[in-house]
């Protein structure tokens, strides 16, 4: 991966943000949203459960990620985590699951990550 803290600009402007966990306390940190995604709309068709994500840099520089999942369905709820770093390499780490022997990095953050367009490529060599 080639994204390094300098490379990543900002989108918005910076203010103070309130960021929801389930079973944990919300994190409240200055910065400013990098990129965001939601799968909410895929291949033309509005879903019944999606994944929305949220990149964000704070003032002290650290990236902080919140994932909110929704559902539409009777007997499911909503959820909400988030995740935080010194580094974007630092959330890829955390947020990466093996699939089939791989490392995959879920849709959602994937693209939130080329929305903040930040290089998340894999050298090979």
């Amino acid at each position: 991966m080639n994204a390094s803290k300098e490379e990543v600009v900002s989108k918005e402007a910076e203010q103070i943000y309130v960021v929801k966990r389930d079973g944990q306390p919300p994190l409240r940190f200055r910065g400013t949203i990098l990129g965001t995604a939601s799968t909410k709309w895929v291949g033309g068709k509005d879903q019944s459960r999606w994944d929305e994500d949220t990149i964000y840099r704070t003032k002290a520089g650290k990236i902080v990620v919140s994932h909110e999942w929704h559902t539409l369905w009777q007997g499911e709820v909503n959820s909400s985590e988030a995740w935080t770093a010194d580094d974007i390499e630092g959330i890829i780490d955390q947020l990466s699951y093996m699939d089939g022997g791989e490392s995959r990095i879920p849709r959602a953050l994937q693209l939130a990550l080329e929305d903040a367009d930040i290089d998340y490529a894999q050298d090979i060599d």
